[in-house]
């Protein structure tokens, strides 16, 4: 295989609104030829949470819990049928330059065929957590044009992606014990995904 690299002189990132536009662009591309995998929601989940070290066996236990809940959620919907999609896979501003008012998207090795809603859950999951505002997801979602929120069985999606985020963060607390109460209180999260909305701001 042989691929091109571009430097990009920049330390920019795009705003929300911005990459949603980008996204929008990136959904729209034709797939036919495109040869990259299928979307695997539980991409490196067992090796973050077996990397969980600096957590009891009791929190490794929840999440390990909560992941055979959510495979078994995952084959019984929609989502393993849908029509995919080219996605980004692990869409956010920090993997966004701008450069002379173009954005480019970073970090590609989650790139797959799979659900475009997959890629809009940022917006979301920030809303949720009350790292943005109404106004500012309105804006983003308008920037997109749809709205996850109408879409059939997108609270499962959102547990997923909450799954993952939460397993990242796991996978580091072996060497970053600073990280270890942030994960645990995630965890909990993970379980009750409600607890979003309801219990205190951030995630």
């Amino acid at each position: 295989m042989v691929t091109w690299w571009q430097y990009i002189p920049s330390r920019e990132h795009a705003s929300l609104h911005s990459l949603m536009a980008t996204l929008r662009v990136l959904h729209s591309l034709p797939t036919a030829g495109l040869d990259i995998a299928r979307f695997d929601p539980w991409a490196r989940v067992a090796g973050q949470i077996r990397a969980a070290t600096g957590l009891s066996d009791a929190d490794r236990a929840r999440l390990a819990h909560r992941w055979d809940e959510l495979r078994s959620l995952w084959k019984q919907s929609r989502w393993p049928s849908e029509p995919y999609v080219a996605i980004h896979g692990d869409a956010h501003t920090l993997n966004t330059l701008v450069h002379e008012g173009a954005v480019y998207l970073l970090d590609l090795e989650d790139m797959r065929l799979g659900p475009w809603q997959w890629d809009t859950l940022t917006p979301l999951v920030h809303l949720r957590a009350r790292w943005i505002s109404a106004d500012d997801y309105r804006a983003a979602i308008e920037a997109y044009g749809a709205d996850p929120r109408a879409e059939e069985e997108i609270e499962l999606l959102v547990a997923i992606r909450l799954l993952r985020i939460t397993c990242w963060l796991a996978s580091r607390t072996a060497r970053e014990p600073g990280v270890v109460a942030r994960a645990r209180r995630r965890i909990d999260y993970v379980e009750d995904p409600t607890l979003l909305t309801r219990g205190p701001a951030g995630f």
